[in-house]
This record gives C-alpha cells, structure tokens and sequence, in this order.
C-alpha cells in the first residue's frame, strides 16, 4: 500500500514537472515574439537609412522574399524602383509609402506564422496532456485490480486459516 501511494505520487511529481516544462515553453514563445515585434518596429523606423545605404542588388533580394508569394506585386514595384532610381528626388515620399507596406504586410505574416506556431505547440502540449491523463487512467485500473487481488488472497488467507484450525480441534 505504501508503494502504491507512492508510485502515485511519483506520476503526480511527473506531471507537475511537465505541466512547469509547459508554461516555460509558452513563456519562451511570448518573449520570442515579443522580440521578434521589437525587431520588426525597428525596422519601420529605420526604413529611410536602410533606402539610402542598400544597394540596388540587396534591394531585389530583400523584395523577392515577398514577391514569391505576390508576383503581380514584384514587377510593380520593380517598376517603381526603377522610376524611383530616375526620378530620385520627385518619388523618395511614393517610395517610402509602399516600402512601409512591405514592412508591414512581412509583420503581419510572421505574426500570423507565429500564432500557427503557438497553435500547433499548444495542441501537441493538449495531446500530451491526455496521454498523461490516460496513462494515470490505466495505472489506477492496474491499482484497482491489484486492490482486487489483494482482497482475494486476504479471502484465501482466512479460509485457509479457518480449514486449518477445524483440522487442529
């Protein structure tokens, strides 16, 4: 009985140590967004440098990482680009418009790339979860039926006894 309850305790322990294991997975998830936003609203603000010390070529690298996904998009401002790189001084506010909506569309994609990744983190935390839950389920059954065994030998224990001293008298 004394191992029973503490083999229960162990699986208790267990499951304390991983719903902790858990929150600190969530908790790492929160601060890497966290910093991921911070990095992303730096970059807004340090857009009009980042214009002026990029090269073209760096330009067109950072742009096809967004114009995969928006191809009528990547010719557009290809264009506008190249009328920018003419028209310097006429399209720098036209340029800096669309360039912030790049920026904000890629924040708005990672948030939602992070949220996903929240999503399937916490569904793998919940099945895991129920597999603890089931494993407890099971290993109370076994319990129960080693309670029920138990029983029965204590049953045999007292026939035997009482056959044996009907034997002595």
């Amino acid at each position: 009985m004394i191992l029973m309850i503490h083999q229960i305790l162990q699986i208790l322990m267990i499951h304390q140590i991983l719903m902790i294991l858990m929150i600190h997975q969530l908790l790492m998830i929160l601060v890497i967004h966290q910093i991921l936003m911070i990095l992303m609203i730096h970059q807004i603000l340090m857009i009009h440098q980042i214009l002026q010390i990029l090269m073209i070529h760096q330009l067109f690298q950072i742009l096809m990482i967004h114009q995969i996904l928006m191809i009528h998009q990547l010719f557009q401002i290809l264009m506008i680009l190249m009328i920018h790189q003419i028209l310097m001084i006429l399209l720098i506010h036209q340029v800096h418009q669309i360039l912030m909506i790049l920026m904000i569309h890629q924040i708005l994609m990672i948030h939602q790339i992070l949220q996903i990744l929240m999503i399937h983190q916490l569904l793998q935390i919940l099945m895991i979860h129920q597999i603890l839950m089931i494993l407890m389920i099971l290993m109370i059954h076994q319990l129960l039926q080693i309670l029920q065994i138990h029983q029965l030998l204590q049953i045999l224990l007292d026939c035997l006894g009482d056959f044996l001293l009907s034997d002595f008298q």
